[in-house]
């Protein structure tokens, strides 16, 4: 897989979840998810399916199945790097889909409220940067720079026909919502519960090392 297959791989999920979790903007979450996971070839991308290096918070995510235990490190204010202890707890999900699910809501709490508000991918990663999510002395002008080298903001322009398209809706449940929404002679919105939806399953070169290693997170 090439790194724009990856990008094209997991846009659609981001727009899917980042709509419905009340974001403006998606550009940004693709380029952490291309940095932290190395354009999807990590270890934790491979075997957790954590593509945006999230670590275990209990009670904090409910889309993820369980956790496995890897190291990592942070950097300090003055540029040094503090290893992780190599039994951190980092999120393991069931597929890169039910991992950008799990990312809305590992950041759908208050300390990452100005994330929501965030209208340009600048400001979307100032954002999540104040509030704690990575570590980086970097990281705003490191993610910003894949921003723009895949000119990701063509994603930002989501709309609620394509995220209807990227689900798998139950066939007679579509028929029904279809024939109450001409009924009423108004745009289709469709508002069901999870249940009713089989998420999406996606599947599975590699950045410098040293750029990886200013991407290490704290996510609190």
């Amino acid at each position: 897989m090439t790194n724009l297959d990856f990008i094209k791989t997991i846009a659609p999920s981001f727009q899917k979840w980042g709509q419905q979790f009340g974001y403006k903007i998606v550009s940004a979450a693709i380029a952490q998810a291309c940095l932290e996971s190395q354009y999807g070839n990590s270890y934790k991308a491979t075997f957790g399916h954590n593509i945006l290096g999230l670590k275990y918070r209990p009670n904090r995510v409910d889309c993820n199945d369980g956790y496995f235990l890897d190291g990592g490190s942070e950097q300090n204010s003055n540029g040094t790097y503090t290893p992780l202890p190599s039994n951190t707890a980092w999120y393991n999900f069931k597929d890169w889909d039910a991992c950008i699910h799990g990312y809305y809501e590992f950041i759908n709490i208050p300390n990452y409220a100005k994330v929501k508000l965030a209208t340009t991918p600048l400001e979307y990663l100032q954002a999540i940067k104040n509030a704690g999510y990575a570590t980086s002395i970097n990281y705003v002008q490191n993610v910003f720079n894949v921003v723009q080298k895949w000119n990701l903001t063509q994603y930002d322009n989501f709309d609620n026909t394509t995220q209807n398209n990227n689900l798998n809706i139950d066939p007679i449940l579509k028929s029904n919502l279809i024939f109450l929404n001409l009924m009423k002679k108004v745009k289709p919105k469709y508002f069901i519960n999870e249940k009713d939806v089989s998420e999406i399953s996606i599947f599975e070169d590699v950045i410098n090392i040293d750029l990886l290693n200013n991407l290490d997170e704290i996510n609190t």
